[in-house]
């Protein structure tokens, strides 16, 4: 379930900066192994410069689905009602459990 959280955050950056979204395999087994994959979303998170999300408001966002054509966007609004209510149901469900 972390795996998700943190794929939502670094998917929502990507996709809003007009990049590709890395793939990172999900092999962590213990609470050290989710506490390096948190580190290397928050390194990732935080590499991007701000000028590389200007104007991402307007920028057209694809998020792709397992079946069936991908959901489009623009950035505002995959920001507001895809990636952050993504990130705060996976949050929440992680709590949850």
């Amino acid at each position: 379930m972390l795996q998700l959280l943190f794929d939502g955050a670094k998917g929502a950056v990507a996709r809003l900066s007009g990049q590709e979204v890395p793939s990172w395999a999900d092999t962590e087994v213990t609470l050290d192994d989710l506490l390096a994959r948190l580190q290397k979303t928050r390194d990732y998170v935080n590499g991007f410069k701000p000028e590389q999300l200007n104007g991402s408001e307007q920028r057209e966002v694809t998020v792709p689905r397992r079946q069936g054509d991908p959901f489009k966007f623009n950035g505002e609004d995959f920001l507001r009602f895809f990636a952050t209510p993504n990130l705060y149901f996976h949050a929440t469900t992680l709590y949850a459990l």
